[in-house]
């Protein structure tokens, strides 16, 4: 009898090209439909642990690299998975805005270490998402 388990193996949930919804390009992200461009800092963290917040910074320019504000009607949201557990982080924490194109998130809580999908999400008015950006990080 053979049998095969396989809960760490580097080729579960390799990320295809095709799979990401943007590149990462020039170390910025582009929300597709959209000229806003952001750049993502982790100031605490990325932690996979219940007990710990972590704290994450985002830069927003536009095409010409100037730091500009979202317009009115959308902000920002950040979401994250665990693919290989098919669950989401214990808490996404929200976005404040510091100034002029610049917002934290300073109360992130992932459930354990592992292999995430972040998400940053450009959100409407009404609460739709109308773009988003993600990759991927090991912590």
């Amino acid at each position: 009898m053979f049998l095969l388990v396989s809960c760490e193996s580097p080729i579960n949930n390799r990320v295809l090209e095709g799979d990401l919804i943007q590149k990462k390009v020039e170390s910025r992200y582009q929300f597709l439909g959209y000229e806003v461009f952001i750049e993502t800092k982790w100031l605490k963290g990325p932690i996979g642990k219940i007990s710990v917040e972590n704290s994450l910074l985002v830069f927003v320019a536009n095409s010409k690299g100037e730091v500009v504000s979202l317009p009115q009607d959308l902000h920002v949201e950040f979401y994250s998975t665990m693919p290989s557990m098919g669950h989401p982080l214990e808490d996404a924490g929200y976005f404040e805005v510091l100034e002029t194109g610049l917002y934290i998130n300073r109360h992130i809580v992932y459930n354990m270490p592992g292999r995430w999908k972040q998400e940053v999400w450009l959100v409407d008015s009404s609460g739709n998402i109308v773009s988003k950006v993600e990759w991927y990080e090991s912590f």
